[in-house]
């Protein structure tokens, strides 16, 4: 984004926070300012700027630097926290039309959103691809009660376009299942519509995703249940279909679990997966898996479960590592067909829960994970794991992981998937904990960052290019949503939280684990370019950094670079032209591994001319010149 672009809406955003009604500014935690107010000149920031104490006031410029992303207007948030288990669907996107959503709490209820008021889904949408918002705090879905877990859709409502919401909707002070819907963007007021049974007890959250006629396919576990349900929503006359029993097994015994539902664009086929989390106390047919079923026919019938990562008791290989299943899950649907792919995240069996001691083989069980009936014969492909993450691949970074991570999350946390609109490049992004720890926390307990990730893969999911999207070694970025449509073959968009501190403040009566003091969440919109893929030519260790002359040289249109990396790295690779202006990034800060390594550059949109290209990782750096001939 352009700096003039950046300082816009950063201006526009500290206006909103001036312009807040006195009931919402009033709220606020004493300890914390806003974010428009001036920086409490006591307030202990060292010169990195990183925090230190407790309850410091946070300065501006704390939240307008260290990333490539701009700020989407809201009111001032306090909810970094955004559900445990599925990736939701807070970003939608119609060509220069963006919807975003965010789970907002004010100050004083952010360490107890359930119990309290306060707890909304806003929105907020651009018409012109992010350069304005339509609103500066964001548009209520829900006016008259409480809602959380922002799964937002665009859809026709009396041929006017629209947004719908699912998540977690509350009557009165009963948590029910259910959908909103907003007669017209902009109005503020959403329509809340519950489904019939749910509410009398536990969680009744109900997710969402739009069949190709604009009416809804929703799956929920009604009432803590031991069971999933789908049940249709029909978005012209506004009623819920009848309830569809998918699973049910009441030798459970926990409850807690985790569901996603995706849609095609094209005729009524949907796919679900469910987690439960506890399965592997039961044994038998209960050993912990992600469950898939798929129906064609808008959700009249559905078939057998499939059960990826099954464990059956055994301790589950997938790409020669033992690992499990966790509950962060996501399904996309390749444009134009009828295909499903399902990302999840797991963890180690070795691992004991605790966090507190981390042994050397525990490093290669934290994964990415896609399944599809079009991939490896629906057969578990990684994503991100120790190859392709520097923090779980270099064995000394990661044995400095002996913080707790944040509330049901992992070491790579809550993947979500989304394609190109051609369907070439499939796009997975998702966080990763970082070395870098909080200093700011209650009773000395205190968190790591946590930095955005993004993998791109352009050969229908076989091969993956990795790059740390964030990288910010002060700031927690978490919760990523990638696009499900609307992205490009060279960029997707994206939207994740960002706040100063780590560790959920959303979790728990204040006092309570996980102890994380108030401060503001930015929700972040950022366009970001697709990683490029690093050809591993040789993983024998070389004796030095170095970079190659290119080959061929001079070239049209195409070149090749290659260059050796003694270690595991963050790395980047840049073209320039001869006045020394960047033309291209050929890889931004992505971690590739050691070795002798490969990418192409494609000049053909270059004129003739001497062009210059740079190696940077760590203190090392090196330029060559190479010769563009047409």
């Amino acid at each position: 984004m352009k700096k003039a672009n950046l300082t816009f809406v950063v201006l526009l955003f500290l206006i909103s926070s001036m312009l807040l009604p006195e009931a919402i500014a009033q709220r606020v935690n004493p300890y914390l300012q806003l974010v428009s107010q001036k920086a409490d000149e006591n307030a202990i920031i060292n010169s990195d700027y990183k925090i230190t104490g407790e309850y410091p006031s946070f300065p501006i410029e704390y939240y307008t630097r260290g990333s490539n992303g701009q700020i989407v207007p809201f009111r001032n948030n306090y909810h970094d926290y955004a559900t445990n288990g599925n990736s939701l669907s807070m970003i939608y996107v119609i060509g220069d039309t963006i919807f975003i959503a965010v789970n907002y709490v004010d100050s004083l209820e952010a360490n107890n959103a359930n119990g309290g008021t306060t707890s909304r889904v806003l929105y907020n949408f651009s018409t012109d691809a992010g350069m304005t918002w339509q609103s500066t705090d964001g548009y209520e879905m829900t006016s008259a009660d409480k809602s959380r877990w922002a799964d937002l859709y665009s859809i026709s409502q009396g041929g006017l376009t629209t947004v719908v919401t699912g998540g977690r909707l509350f009557q009165g002070s009963i948590r029910k299942g259910g959908v909103s819907i907003e007669a017209f963007l902009g109005l503020g007021s959403g329509t809340p519509y519950f489904i019939d049974g749910t509410g009398l007890s536990g969680n009744s959250d109900a997710f969402i995703h739009k069949f190709d006629n604009d009416n809804l396919a929703v799956l929920y576990s009604p009432n803590s249940t031991d069971s999933m349900n789908f049940i249709h929503f029909n978005s012209s006359s506004l009623t819920f279909g009848s309830p569809v029993n998918l699973f049910n097994n009441s030798s459970l015994s926990n409850t807690v679990s985790s569901y996603s539902i995706g849609a095609s664009q094209t005729g009524g086929h949907a796919t679900v997966a469910y987690v439960f989390i506890n399965e592997p106390a039961n044994g038998g047919d209960n050993w912990r898996s992600v469950r898939v079923q798929t129906t064609t026919d808008y959700g009249a019938t559905w078939s057998a479960i499939k059960k990826y990562a099954y464990t059956n008791g055994e301790n589950n290989v997938i790409d020669g590592d033992s690992c499990q299943p966790y509950w962060h899950e996501d399904i996309a649907y390749k444009p134009g067909t009828q295909t499903p792919y399902v990302v999840y995240s797991t963890y180690p069996y070795v691992w004991d829960g605790s966090a507190t001691t981390i042994a050397q083989e525990e490093n290669k069980g934290w994964k990415v994970v896609i399944q599809s009936p079009d991939l490896n014969n629906e057969q578990p492909v990684v994503v991100a794991d120790w190859r392709n993450i520097e923090v779980l691949g270099n064995v000394s970074l990661y044995n400095q992981l002996t913080n707790p991570f944040q509330v049901n999350s992992t070491f790579t946390s809550h993947p979500s998937v989304g394609f190109s609109n051609d369907g070439s490049v499939i796009y997975v992004a998702f966080s990763v904990i970082q070395t870098d720890t909080c200093t700011v926390g209650i009773n000395n307990r205190y968190y790591h960052f946590y930095d955005v990730y993004l993998a791109a893969s352009t050969d229908g999911g076989t091969t993956w290019a990795v790059d740390n999207v964030t990288n910010t070694a002060d700031l927690d970025e978490m919760y990523p949503v990638v696009a499900e449509f609307g992205n490009t073959n060279d960029h997707c968009h994206l939207t994740y939280h960002s706040t100063a501190v780590s560790g959920s403040q959303n979790f728990g009566p204040s006092g309570e684990n996980p102890q994380s003091p108030t401060a503001v969440v930015h929700q972040i919109y950022n366009k970001v370019q697709r990683p490029v893929s690093v050809n591993n030519i040789s993983s024998e260790i070389p004796e030095k950094f170095d970079l190659k002359q290119n080959f061929p040289n001079p070239f049209n249109p195409e070149t090749k670079i290659r260059f050796d990396i003694t270690k595991t790295s963050n790395v980047s690779l840049k073209v320039y032209d001869s006045m020394g202006r960047e033309i291209a990034t050929l890889i931004n800060n992505q971690t590739v591994p050691v070795g002798t390594n490969e990418v192409t550059f494609n000049a053909s949109n270059l004129s003739s001319g001497v062009y210059f290209y740079t190696l940077s990782s760590g203190d090392f750096k090196m330029t060559k010149k190479m010769l563009l001939m047409k």
